[in-house]
């Protein structure tokens, strides 16, 4: 059984973190967005309070899971905001139900497949945290997924990532690294969208280079986007107040 918080009433956003987070991040966006909405977190499975998890994993695993929660919750279209690995889930689970997906948001995250440099990258994460343990791994993980000019500022995030991804067991780790590795492209998604689809964009992500989003935001006229400046791959954290106001703009037209 997944671990989440739902709070308000309304039209339904469900936030979806993203690798090595849990639902905690969300608890701003929770209380900005619950006295006009309804907001469900998730704890994907083996993140947080989530503890089972598959051991070959994949992004329809994780879409199916979520859609078990939601079933049991309401009959409503949804609303997906989903960061990063989230962003990733939140396609697939469109793929797989449609009619029960009213809008995306895609913090931060991309609808394309990893390229070799990528899935090299993936195997040597799986292999330092096989051999170093989840704890060794976050301390050279969370601090650059932030720009630069935010890392000092924003040094209590940083931390509080850290000691709350130790928690997560290094298996159901792995098992997610692997899943994001294998999953496929699905820009295809994108250009066939029949709903509408929000980017949100750190120009200085060192994880999804801006580039990669020049074809992706032009896909459909459904898509929309925003770019951050001095923004890495933590734009719910780096830039709050406009992340939180996009936001709020694009569920309210959606």
């Amino acid at each position: 059984m997944l671990d989440y918080n739902d709070t308000g009433r309304g039209n339904i956003i469900v936030f979806l973190h993203g690798f090595c987070e849990d639902k905690s991040i969300w608890a701003y966006y929770e209380k900005e967005l619950s006295p006009y909405h309804r907001v469900i977190s998730i704890d994907l499975p083996g993140f947080g309070h989530s503890l089972e998890y598959e051991a070959k994993a994949s992004m329809r695993y994780y879409a199916r899971q979520i859609h078990e929660l939601i079933k049991q919750l309401t009959h409503n279209p949804i609303t997906l905001v989903g960061h990063s690995l989230g962003g990733y889930i939140a396609l697939a689970y469109h793929e797989l139900f449609p009619k029960f997906t009213k809008s995306i948001c895609l913090i931060n995250s991309t609808s394309l497949g990893d390229t070799n440099e990528k899935i090299k990258s993936r195997n040597k994460v799986i292999q330092f945290i096989e051999n170093r343990g989840v704890s060794l791994f976050l301390q050279s993980f969370v601090r650059p997924l932030f720009a630069i000019n935010n890392q000092e500022t924003l040094k209590e995030n940083i931390e509080k990532l850290i000691s709350s991804g130790k928690r997560i067991n290094a298996d159901a780790m792995t098992s997610c690294v692997k899943a994001m590795r294998d999953r496929k492209n699905r820009f295809h998604l994108l250009q066939n969208i029949s709903i509408p689809v929000f980017f949100i964009i750190g120009k200085e992500d060192q994880i999804i280079p801006f580039e990669h989003y020049k074809d992706q935001i032009t896909a459909s006229s459904n898509i929309k986007s925003v770019v951050f400046e001095d923004c890495g791959h933590m734009a719910m954290f780096e830039k709050p107040t406009e992340t939180l106001h996009h936001l709020k703009n694009f569920v309210s037209l959606c």
